[in-house]
């Protein structure tokens, strides 16, 4: 896609529509960013409400809802962490882990919509409650930023989310509960990173762990399918067991999806987008997913919107059976789960 619309279709790997219904979960977190400006809240905290607005889970099947309320956004910085946000970092990811949770207890594949990369706390945690699971990272950037690499503490967990659910960084947010590490090195593979090595945003320690790297430039030169490819081959290798997918929409190239936090040059195309991710979503061991960091204050017109809205929900359809259409359907408010009495319903 070229700008304003569709140039190219996605490829077309083979793959075997599936499984449970979906959990439709928005968290509407905006706690991992820096302040745009002075006394401005980040943007994404619109995200949920203004897909939902656009249509996307009338077009998706679904059984189960929740929406948590936007969280309090305090971008002081913790003096003994350096992390902004810190509280209510820790309050929304236990909220966010146990809306996770309950819907994978009634056997659904959670869809987490962000909000910012932060939101993969609260699914990190939830997982690692239930044992040993892997991580697909779809994001441009490799989100590994921590005091070991930065030479200081680092105040936004946007950026620091994969060092985090991967044991690096404050113990009030890698091991809540003493649960941490959430995912093992081993059990990650990041796709779609836009700085290489030379550029100001490539971490050499990153580059230096066991987590498998395809880079947004090999997928360019290689091909969606490829990548896919890829992705199967270390999920052969690996232990048996699911895997959770965090998407970033920042992986697209900015000329394409300019209307996120931090639009870097680089990226996919729209075509491999929807190609990688219906191929991730509909294989059997995807478990569930986050999305997040589209800015709707960044796209006042929601062209932008209308076109992600396009594209999730096809892709989210691949690995879906059942609720039929309509805004929603039935509350993920299992008894005897301590959820948020704001989880109970979606925000109007």
């Amino acid at each position: 896609m070229n700008g304003g619309g569709m140039t190219a279709r996605p490829e077309s790997p083979a793959t075997t529509p599936v499984h449970p219904v979906l959990a439709i979960i928005e968290a509407p977190s905006p706690l991992g960013l820096r302040p745009p400006a002075p006394s401005r809240v980040p943007g994404v905290r619109f995200m949920p409400q203004v897909l939902r607005a656009a249509g996307l889970w009338t077009h998706v099947p679904r059984a189960l809802f929740a929406s948590l309320p936007e969280p309090d956004y305090q971008p002081e910085v913790d003096p003994s962490t350096g992390v902004r946000n810190l509280p209510e970092l820790e309050r929304f990811t236990r909220d966010l882990s146990r809306v996770v949770s309950a819907a994978l207890e009634a056997n659904s594949r959670p869809i987490v919509i962000g909000g910012d990369c932060s939101v993969l706390l609260g699914a990190a945690l939830a997982l690692a409650r239930r044992g040993r699971h892997r991580l697909v990272h779809v994001d441009g950037h490799s989100d590994f930023a921590h005091e070991g690499n930065m030479g200081r503490l680092y105040p936004n967990v946007a950026g620091a989310a994969l060092a985090i659910v991967t044991g690096r960084g404050p113990a009030a947010l890698t091991s809540i509960d003493g649960r941490g590490p959430y995912f093992r090195d081993d059990d990650v593979l990041q796709l779609g990173a836009k700085a290489e090595p030379g550029t100001p945003d490539w971490l050499e320690d990153f580059a230096r762990t066991t987590i498998e790297r395809v880079p947004s430039a090999w997928v360019n030169a290689h091909g969606a399918v490829a990548a896919l490819e890829r992705v199967a081959r270390w999920l052969a290798r690996g232990p048996a067991g699911k895997f959770w997918l965090h998407v970033d929409v920042d992986v697209l190239a900015p000329a394409l999806l300019p209307a996120v936090d931090s639009p870097d040059e680089g990226g996919i195309d729209w075509a491999a987008f929807e190609t990688i991710l219906g191929g991730l979503v509909s294989r059997p061991e995807f478990i569930g997913a986050n999305i997040g960091i589209y800015d709707p204050e960044l796209d006042p017109d929601r062209r932008y919107a209308r076109q992600l809205v396009e594209v999730l929900a096809r892709v989210l359809g691949l690995g879906t059976r059942g609720a039929g259409p309509g805004p929603y359907g039935t509350s993920l408010w299992p008894s005897g789960h301590d959820l948020p009495d704001s989880a109970n319903g979606a925000t109007s």
